[in-house]
């Protein structure tokens, strides 16, 4: 598994040349490139691993179709930016993406739109980082155990309900709705809709 301290970007293609252009185009800039194929190779990466900041990803994959793959990814890892290559333009593409918050580029795309989409990828990074933080000092404070920070994270960072918790820590929902219990008394607040509310503002 990656340092999850260092931004993770996932580059998606199944071109294996143009793949590996763009990835050291990528590679140039302050993440760590990860490459997949396909959408079956995609899911296997981003479930292994941590700390994703960026998800491009081309349309017409041979398992698959890109922007239903982002979907899913979105789902998984809210907030996190994303892009998505098309070979051809097509309005009623653009206007899905557009919908989703997904930014639209149509092959072949250059250095500009690369710089452009990992300057945001590595906001996103920069803003988890301090929330990072900020959890990591309130979990010291209120003397949390370790699993009741790692609960406190995948709500408030990764945007998890209790099923994805459960699931992302191999322990039941009722377990998780314990240890949310534990957290919010100890942070003093009401909800974890409003906990997530005081980390992000």
């Amino acid at each position: 598994m990656s340092d999850a301290s260092v931004g993770q970007l996932l580059y998606v293609e199944d071109e294996a040349d143009l793949r590996r252009s763009v990835a050291r185009v990528l590679g140039l800039m302050p993440h760590v490139v990860r490459e997949a194929a396909c959408v079956y190779e995609a899911r296997e990466l981003v479930a292994a691993e941590r700390g994703w900041c960026g998800f491009i990803v081309d349309h017409r994959l041979p398992d698959g179709e890109g922007l239903s793959l982002l979907d899913e990814l979105s789902e998984a890892h809210p907030g996190v930016p994303t892009m998505l290559a098309s070979g051809e333009v097509a309005a009623e593409l653009a206007n899905a993406c557009a919908r989703r918050g997904v930014t639209y580029v149509v092959k072949p795309f250059g250095v500009p739109e690369l710089e452009r989409f990992a300057q945001r990828a590595a906001r996103f990074d920069t803003q988890r980082g301090a929330l990072d933080e900020g959890l990591r000092v309130l979990a010291h404070k209120t003397r949390m155990t370790e699993r009741e920070h790692e609960v406190l994270r995948l709500a408030v960072v990764n945007g998890f309900g209790h099923a994805p918790i459960a699931d992302a820590l191999g322990i039941t929902r009722h377990t998780v709705k314990t240890h949310i219990r534990r957290v919010l008394r100890k942070s003093g607040t009401r909800s974890l809709d409003l906990l997530r509310a005081r980390f992000r503002r």
